[in-house]
């Protein structure tokens, strides 16, 4: 039994089903025809019966030649479009099972990584919301039979951006922690509060940078108005002094800015996305133009 999956690749099947073609009745009738044609025609010169029959014949042979010609025709364009059906539908399904999902993919961790938020929700499997089921990454796809089927282009620049992605995980833990240590060392030097023992206004001090990360870590990212305010609001418990507040605060901004981890984080982020940019490129080339692309490369 061929499987549709061999249809795709251009085979043609065994069986047309349980409808019989009518053909092999067609080729029989025509055999008689051309039988009675040369009985009557040759065997019998000058029988006008025989001639009137002879007529009948030639009429018959030429009815079922063209039957049969026709026939062939039909079968062999409605095979064609079947085949073209089949490879189309199997593309089709490469495409939904592979290409769709490393494009949702990769467009997420291109997202989180442009916010400079954490990527395990996209490197592994993550949940679709939309859809409301499981889809698989990159990860599960080269671990699976599924890689046989991954464009050999598209393969490289996902390994080299995952690559990327997973440096850029690591760096931004590195760079939460230092941010952290670095936050909470500032306040209290500047408070003379222990660590880890924070008043409620050092703990505001220290939030107005905690919960603010993307602005220390995006250099250019302008300061929001409420963090400066949470600052200054913590900070005139001790000191009652807003000219002092503001001074600290646009200080620690700069220390927590000018880390040796944020600033490698800020240096990876310009390394991964570009390289995302160029799997979102290979992966549209694929996804606009299924039949070319899948079915090229597997064959």
């Amino acid at each position: 039994m061929v499987t549709e999956e061999a249809h795709a690749k251009g085979a043609t099947p065994k069986s047309r089903g349980k409808t019989q073609s009518p053909l092999p009745w067609l080729e029989a009738g025509l055999f008689l025809a051309v039988v009675g044609f040369l009985l009557t025609g040759l065997a019998m010169p000058g029988n006008d019966s025989a001639s009137r029959a002879s007529a009948l014949f030639i009429a018959l042979v030429g009815l079922f030649t063209g039957t049969i010609v026709y026939m062939r025709i039909y079968d062999y364009v409605n095979m064609r479009n079947q085949i073209r059906q089949w490879r189309f539908d199997y593309a089709l399904r490469r495409v939904e099972g592979i290409y769709a999902p490393l494009w949702e993919q990769t467009q997420g961790l291109i997202n989180s990584i442009l916010n400079y938020d954490g990527t395990d929700k996209w490197t592994y499997k993550y949940q679709d919301e939309s859809r409301n089921e499981k889809s698989v990454g990159f990860k599960q796809i080269t671990e699976s039979h599924l890689r046989l089927f991954l464009d050999s282009g598209a393969y490289r620049l996902l390994r080299d951006f995952h690559a990327s992605v997973e440096e850029y995980e690591r760096l931004h833990n590195l760079a939460w922690s230092g941010l952290y240590n670095s936050a909470n060392q500032e306040i209290s030097k500047l408070t003379g509060e222990k660590q880890n023992q924070f008043s409620g206004s050092s703990s505001q001090m220290l939030a107005a940078f905690i919960n603010n990360r993307r602005m220390i870590y995006d250099s250019d990212c302008p300061i929001d108005a409420s963090m400066r305010e949470s600052f200054v609001n913590g900070h005139s418990y001790f000191f009652h002094d807003p000219v002092k507040a503001q001074a600290d605060f646009d200080s620690l901004l700069a220390s927590m800015r000018n880390l040796e981890e944020v600033r490698k984080l800020r240096q990876q982020r310009k390394n991964a996305l570009p390289k995302g940019e160029a799997v979102l490129g290979r992966l549209k080339e694929i996804i606009e133009d299924p039949m070319n692309v899948v079915l090229d490369f597997e064959d």
